[in-house]
């Protein structure tokens, strides 16, 4: 159910959703949850500007920069990037943009550092199993945690009766349980982690004639 709903393209989820379910979304999710770990852990020498200023200004660095959040997120889970479109390979990002190469030197010496203090007794660590991967894929795991931490948190908040879909780093709520959401309230439940409505318009429109 749950699984299939939030795997679906993204207009046909709207088309089911509209009118009845409220699409809430962690905002910024995984730079953001980088971005404090890196402060729990490291407080003022996290040394991680430029994923601050990225948290703190997406749309400007993304404008300033030229590339856009999906490109970020990419290299945000590649071990390695490759400037040769024939390099691309499995956990290898063909890249471009300077700031982007910049971002990912600064993650990967993070990621190192995170890695070297807490896998040996993190308590919810997990095998490195990717091999073409291997840092990324700890980190995202890492982070994961956090993320469903959250998300719990919210349902826990809202009522897990008016939950429709657990989604990634993000929930289904049903309209007629709660009938408005406060963004601001659940952000204070998950500071510094951020909560949006995503719109849930869709131009499908079910023809008149249509036979069920």
């Amino acid at each position: 159910g749950a699984f299939g709903y939030q795997r679906m393209q993204s207009k046909l989820r709207n088309f089911l959703a509209a009118g009845r379910y409220w699409d809430l979304d962690q905002a910024n999710a995984f730079p953001s949850l980088l971005a404090w770990r890196a402060r729990e852990e490291f407080g003022d020498d996290a040394g991680v500007p430029l994923l601050d200023s990225y948290v703190a200004e997406r749309r400007a660095i993304c404008a300033q920069h030229g590339f856009q959040k999906r490109e970020l997120l990419m290299v945000l889970h590649a071990d390695e990037l490759v400037s040769n479109k024939k390099d691309v390979a499995k956990g290898k990002v063909y890249v471009t943009r300077a700031w982007l190469k910049r971002f990912h030197d600064e993650k990967v010496a993070l990621c190192k550092r995170l890695h070297a203090k807490l896998a040996p007794s993190w308590p919810h660590n997990y095998p490195e199993t990717n091999g073409s991967n291997p840092l990324s894929s700890w980190l995202s795991k890492y982070l994961q945690h956090f993320e469903n931490e959250c998300v719990q948190k919210v349902a826990d908040h809202l009522g897990v009766d008016s939950i429709g879909a657990l989604m990634f780093d993000g929930l289904s709520v049903d309209k007629e349980a709660v009938p408005e959401v406060d963004v601001e309230a659940l952000a204070a439940l998950t500071a510094p982690i951020t909560w949006a409505l995503k719109p849930t318009e869709t131009d499908i429109v079910v023809p008149d004639d249509f036979d069920d």
